[in-house]
């Protein structure tokens, strides 16, 4: 009887588990987990009904349920059951992000059956997620191995090659994804395979931004502004056009207009808005404005909109239009994003932005149409920035972007000649015209002819002797300022000087006439002074030194005033201190720029002086006199300090409170505590930040007291004022501060900011609180950095979650955990190093520089191999901080005199740095470290330095490196530099000699 109650209890247990699947199916899962636990009450040591209520429990989101069903199943299933139960757990570890348990998982299935495909493509995924890239490389091409037509394989293979930035093996894996996914007929994979390849289509380490993602999703030409270089475009959240960008767009359109062959025959225009736009570049393209009613059928139509804030006008505008042209291009200034990024945008747009774009001529223009005369205004700024700005030099990058992948762009902007090759660009974009013509436009007196010849002079034009006489003349004649603009920096571009040494002729022998007869010969004379000088001072040879002493004692204020702007390039003297300290009495724009440089170069000159500075009547000049008392930080100051806390300017009183309390004289507290009741909220910051700075830690209670009170827009300063002020006990209130307004970001950044610096224990259950919700990355990273420092075993999992964020964070994590004694997460680190992407590169490098021991600083130097300057310099910085280490050099020694390739590691990266290196203090860092590697050799590379042709910056930090060492045959290289043509070359030498 007992073995048929067996069976029988068998039976109803598998059909109470087949009506539980059907409802489970069905979507009823409440009702499904009642069949389910039934049937375990039939049968409690069989692991089918365990398994069916895992993961009925898993898809209502009952996740520890879930497990706890799962194990149950685990512990009671044979062996061949065993696999398929694990990877019911490791999904569940996967959707929590406890990536280190699900790996686990993933692991002992494998060592159960090393070809079950699943647990392949899942641990794939878990080192995917936490940036250990090469092993998920490994892993997924495993289960591709095991399932080569399976399309999810094949895309996540291609992502982790893709997150790497090594573009091409990704997209061959998506171009043999494709005909798999065209073959299911999921249009979902040809969709997002078809992306991807366009994605990929950028070289390797592409990192893309805007005008990447709108050629990609919308395949359209983005062409930014005046504020970048065409081809990196930020998105700006609010940005006011000038008439700037307009020139720029303009440039930008034409040079497209005439590679690409567009044929516009009209521009259009439907609001008031677009009307100034439209009708200054149908100037330009030299064809009518229209509205658009009057648009024929054979025009090939330009629709111009200033900013698009939504697609519907610009869908509704081109319906309205099609019914009288088919053949039409849009272009937009601005566009709103992401507001139009799912509509249809314009063919061509500008700038991006993520809230709002102020145009130029938006509070002239009222409702109704404008006049006709503001309208041509309007247009003729626009056309005047135009001529007044000179066309990008990396042009032919910016066509090439679209030209090489023309195919992709929308068809009716693509290029239809029969050459699709990047020398029809060039041939495009130079307008070749005879020397003959040159010299023929150049001698007119039309500023449109002159203007139009300019961008087609080359170098090669400019040493033709009649060019440069023609250029010469053009100058003299041609009295416009913007005319004069361009050929002044033509001038200044003539080999040898030539054009240099013409302009310092103008300046020198022109010479104001006296007299109303001659009045308008002195305005001619004061024109061309006043141009030459400003073209002089962009010049760095020393010869242009005593041209800017003249011109700062000429009569002329504007002369006067474009002659400050080079005063870093007067050469260094008791005389050139006394010569500028008399243009303290000029005007308050002279006396500005004279107090900025005497504040960079003999401050201390400067004490006697500003007193009566402080009392300056134009606010300008105060600001710049108590910079430079910042900087001094000398009591005398502070009554004359103190008559400033009353001056109508706010901003002026602000400042002067800040300076008080850089000077930190206890005493001076009293003349700042009546301003805590001042009326504007940041003047009570100055004051409160003030105090702090003279009372340091004593200050403690007083800033405890105004944390208390309700001022929600200063607790965020207070508490970092704590911070400064060491106050480490006041932990908990800052907690508290906090818990009381969660959504207060600054409060909370703030908070963040002030428990990283004193690391209390009592703070770590809220450090791992907001770890859990922080979105912030600073904060994210500075929340880790504590739990590095004083974090708990328990802390681990959390650190392991966060693996799965941004290269930043994840990197901050792995560091973190490696320093734990994770030793497997430093393989994260290694992925930062491999990936193709600078901004990748960069954040891994700076936390293995945080980390700091042997294995670490052994992958920076591997870093070199990359040969990125950007990366170098980095590098550089880094190891310069731990160039004290004792282990560094016995490092250094062991990588490069090692035989063995994989380890062979030199400093030629150092090397780089020094004799190639963008940033001046970087490299003269790579100086003293090259000095340290290999000590006496560097000298080979410092006199390198000082040949000619070298930067000039590069030859003053050789300067700097040979007065280091107090030796004769430095101070003869030193001496010799005095010769110099570079007046700061000449200018270091001089101060480093009299040291």
């Amino acid at each position: 009887m007992g073995f048929f109650r067996a069976n029988n209890s068998e039976k109803k247990a598998e059909k109470l588990i087949l009506k539980g699947q059907d409802l489970f199916r069905r979507g009823k899962e409440e009702e499904a987990i009642r069949k389910f636990e039934q049937a375990a009450l039939l049968l409690p040591d069989s692991p089918k009904p365990s398994l069916y209520l895992g993961k009925a429990h898993a898809r209502r989101g009952n996740f520890e349920l879930a497990l706890k069903h799962y194990y149950k199943a685990l512990y009671f299933c044979n062996l061949l059951e065993e696999p398929h139960i694990l990877y019911e757990i490791a999904r569940i570890y996967l959707q929590t992000s406890r990536f280190n348990l699900a790996e686990e998982k993933f692991l002992k299935i494998l060592d159960l059956n090393s070809n079950f495909e699943p647990a392949w493509s899942g641990l794939g995924y878990v080192y995917q997620a936490t940036g250990r890239l090469s092993r998920a490389i490994e892993a997924q091409s495993k289960a591709l191995a095991l399932r080569d037509q399976d399309l999810a394989n094949l895309m996540d293979l291609a992502r982790s090659y893709e997150i790497l930035g090594e573009n091409q093996k990704a997209s061959d894996l998506l171009r043999t994804a494709l005909p798999l996914a065209k073959k299911t007929g999921s249009s979902y994979w040809v969709e997002k395979i078809s992306l991807g390849l366009k994605e990929m289509e950028f070289q390797d380490g592409t990192e893309l931004g805007v005008k990447d993602r709108l050629y990609i999703d919308q395949e359209i030409i983005c062409l930014g502004g005046d504020q970048d270089d065409g081809l990196k475009i930020p998105v700006y959240q609010t940005y006011n056009l000038q008439y700037a960008d307009f020139a720029r767009l303009f440039r930008r359109f034409l040079a497209f207009k005439r590679v690409f062959k567009w044929n516009i025959t009209c521009t259009v225009f439907q609001d008031k808005d677009a009307l100034p736009f439209a009708t200054a570049l149908a100037y330009l393209l030299e064809v009518p404005a229209k509205p658009l009613s009057k648009v024929h059928p054979d025009d090939l139509a330009l629709l111009c909109y200033a900013f698009l804030r939504e697609t519907g006008p610009l869908s509704t505008a081109l319906h309205k239009l099609r019914k009288n042209t088919g053949h039409i291009f849009s272009f937009a200034a601005a566009i709103l994003l992401p507001a139009t990024r799912e509509g249809l945008l314009p063919d061509i747009v500008g700038i991006p932005v993520t809230k709002e774009a102020v145009l130029p001529w938006k509070d002239r223009l009222t409702d109704g149409e404008p006049p006709p005369s503001l309208q041509t205004e309007i247009s003729q700024n626009m056309l005047t920035a135009l001529y007044n700005t000179v066309e990008d030099r990396n042009l032919e990058a910016q066509i090439s972007y679209y030209f090489i992948n023309h195919p992709q762009i929308r068809k009716h902007l693509r290029f239809h000649g029969t050459n699709h090759n990047p020398s029809e660009i060039t041939k495009a974009l130079i307008r070749e015209m005879s020397e003959e013509t040159i010299i023929e436009n150049l001698s007119s007196h039309s500023k449109g002819k002159i203007l139009s010849v300019i961008g087609c002079i080359t170098e090669q034009h400019l040493q033709s002797p009649t060019v440069l006489e023609a250029l010469k003349k053009a100058y003299m004649e041609n009295l416009d300022p913007i005319v004069q603009n361009f050929i002044g920096n033509l001038l200044m571009s003539v080999r040898e000087d030539k054009g240099l040494d013409y302009l310092i002729k103008v300046f020198l022998t022109l010479r104001h006439t006296q007299g109303s007869a001659f009045g308008r010969a002195q305005d001619s004379t004061l024109i061309l002074r006043r141009a030459a000088i400003k073209d002089i001072i962009t010049s760095t040879n020393r010869k242009v030194a005593n041209i800017i002493s003249r011109a700062l004692k000429d009569p002329d204020e504007e002369i006067r005033y474009a002659a400050t702007q080079g005063l870093d390039k007067l050469e260094s003297s008791a005389q050139t201190t006394q010569l500028v300290l008399q243009l303290l009495k000029d005007s308050p724009r002279i006396c500005c720029e004279a107090l900025r440089y005497l504040g960079k170069n003999e401050r201390e000159i400067l004490l006697e002086h500003l007193p009566a500075l402080l009392k300056h009547e134009h606010p300008a000049v105060i600001y710049e006199a108590l910079s430079v008392a910042r900087d001094l930080k000398n009591k005398q100051l502070l009554p004359h300090l103190v008559e400033l806390l009353t001056h109508p300017d706010l901003s002026l009183v602000r400042e002067a409170i800040g300076v008080i309390g850089a000077i930190g004289d206890v005493d001076s507290g009293r003349y700042l505590f009546p301003l805590l009741e001042h009326g504007n909220p940041e003047v009570k910051k100055a004051v409160i930040s003030s105090l702090v700075k003279i009372n340091g830690k004593g200050a403690t209670l007083f800033l405890l007291e105004w944390l208390k009170k309700e001022v929600p827009e200063i607790k965020g300063l207070i508490i970092e004022l704590l911070g400064e002020a060491g106050s480490e006990e006041v932990t908990q209130s800052v907690i508290e501060c906090v818990e009381e307004d969660p959504g207060n970001v600054e409060l909370r950044v703030a908070a963040i900011r002030y428990l990283k610096k004193f690391k209390d224990r009592k703070s770590l259950p809220f450090i791992r609180k907001m770890l859990r919700t922080e979105k912030d990355e600073d904060a994210l990273v500075d929340m880790i950095q504590i739990l590095d420092e004083i974090g708990e075993e328990e802390d681990t999992e959390l650190l392991i979650s966060l693996l799965a964020s941004s290269p930043r964070v994840q990197f901050k994590a792995a560091g973190a955990l490696y320093n734990k004694g994770k030793t497997e997460y430093f393989e994260i680190l290694e992925d930062g190093i491999r990936s193709k992407k600078l901004s990748v590169n960069l954040e891994a490098v700076k936390v293995l520089g945080e980390i700091g021991d042997s294995r670490s600083l052994e992958k920076l130097f591997e870093a070199f191999k990359k040969r990125d300057i950007h990366l170098d310099e980095s590098i550089v910085e880094i190891l310069y901080k731990h160039k004290d280490q004792t282990t560094l050099l016995p490092l250094v020694r062991e990588l490069t005199e090692t035989d063995r390739e994989p380890q062979k590691v030199d400093i030629e990266g150092i090397l780089r740095v020094a004799q190639c290196g963008t940033l001046r203090e970087t490299s003269y860092k790579a100086l003293l470290m090259l000095e340290q590697f290999i000590g006496n050799r560097v000298m080979k590379v410092v006199k390198d330095l000082l040949k000619p042709g070298v930067d000039y910056k590069l030859k003053c930090n050789a300067l700097q490196f040979l007065s280091k060492h107090k030796v004769e045959q430095n101070r003869q290289l030193i001496e010799q530099m005095l010769e110099d043509e570079n007046i700061y070359v000449v200018n270091t030498a001089r101060k480093l000699l009299m040291q």
